[in-house]
C-alpha cells in the first residue's frame, strides 16, 4: 500500500500519468501535457468541428421516436431496454503507440453511454438474424453495409419489410 502511495505522489509531483500502451501488455509513464496535447493536435489536424449546444437531448428524443414507431420489431414491454436513460457524449481516451517513432496516439472511443448505443446493438442483432450476408463479419464500414442492404429485395409479406422500415427510420435520424 505504501509503494502505491509513493508512486501516486511521485506521478502527481512530476505531472505524469500511467497509461496502457496501444499494443502489448505494457504500461507507459507520460507527462500530462504530452498526454492531453496529442489528442488536441489530432482533433485540430483533422478539422473536427465544435458545436455550440449539446445535441444529446434532441438526439435522445429522436431515438425515443424510433423505438416507439418500431412496433413490429420491438415489443411494447421491451422498449425500455433500448433507450439510454442517462445519455452522455462518448468517452475518448488516447493510447500511445510506443512501437512507432514519436509515439503517435490511437484514440479509443467508448460509445456505451451514447443515446443510440442500445438501439444500434439491437439493430446489429436484427441484421445478423434476418438478413443473410456472406460477409457478415467482414464489413469494412457503414458505406459497404448500406450498399449490401440496398441489394436486398423487398418482399411485401416479409418480416424484412418492417425491419428495413426501422433501419431506414434509424438512418434518417442520423
Amino acid at each position: 500500500m505504501c509503494i502505491a502511495k509513493n508512486i501516486k505522489t511521485k506521478l502527481a509531483s512530476n505531472n505524469a500519468v500511467i497509461l496502457n500502451a496501444d499494443k502489448g501488455n505494457t504500461i507507459v509513464v507520460c507527462y500530462d501535457n504530452e498526454y492531453y496535447s496529442k489528442p488536441q493536435q489530432f482533433i485540430f489536424n483533422n478539422q473536427f468541428s465544435t458545436v455550440e449546444n449539446d445535441p444529446h437531448l434532441t438526439f435522445q428524443k429522436e431515438r425515443r421516436k424510433v423505438v416507439k414507431n418500431c412496433t413490429a420489431t420491438i415489443h411494447k414491454e421491451e422498449k425500455w431496454k433500448y433507450i439510454n436513460l442517462n445519455p452522455s457524449a462518448p468517452i475518448m481516451k488516447a493510447l500511445p503507440k510506443i512501437h512507432k517513432t514519436n509515439s503517435p496516439i490511437r484514440l479509443i472511443i467508448s460509445w456505451q453511454s451514447s443515446p443510440a448505443y442500445k438501439l444500434a446493438k439491437l439493430l446489429s442483432k436484427l441484421l445478423q438474424f434476418h438478413i443473410p450476408s456472406p460477409n457478415a463479419f467482414s464489413i469494412k464500414n457503414s458505406v459497404q453495409l448500406m450498399d449490401n442492404l440496398k441489394e436486398i429485395p423487398i418482399i411485401l409479406d416479409s418480416p424484412h419489410l418492417t425491419l428495413k422500415t426501422c433501419i431506414q427510420m434509424f438512418l434518417l435520424m442520423n
